[in-house]
């Protein structure tokens, strides 16, 4: 007597299915190098934030000698964007507090839009 043979079942990935994984990789991919750069700009806005606080004696400067510290050292890590607009110093308790808020809006496609923001305040320590 004969055995009857049955198709197998394909096992594994089909074309179909290998097209819709590399586009969603390009994808991914695109959006990610749109929005590394506002990412890696918002830490070098953290750590000019935290360098200027963690100066000696930056509990006795003056709000202006602050300010312009921070300006000079975002300049240097090449945050051009940024200004006194987006900086405020305020004193609260006898301790300065520098905040930097600021959004960044990146487009991905014509009506796509991702916002990033960023408001993050650093105490300057007696």
């Amino acid at each position: 007597m004969k055995q009857q043979s049955y198709p197998q079942k394909q096992k594994g990935l089909g074309f179909i299915g290998l097209i819709f994984l590399i586009g969603l990789a390009v994808s991914v991919i695109f959006v990610g190098f749109k929005i590394a750069p506002p990412l890696v700009e918002q830490q070098k806005v953290r750590f000019a934030q935290e360098s200027v606080a963690a100066q000696l004696g930056a509990s006795q400067k003056s709000r202006s000698e602050l300010a312009e510290g921070l300006i000079k050292r975002l300049r240097l890590d090449d945050v051009d964007e940024l200004d006194g607009r987006n900086i405020s110093i305020t004193k609260d308790g006898g301790q300065w507090e520098i905040r930097v808020v600021y959004e960044r809006q990146i487009p991905i496609l014509e009506k796509i839009d991702f916002v990033i923001k960023y408001d993050e305040t650093v105490v300057v320590p007696e």
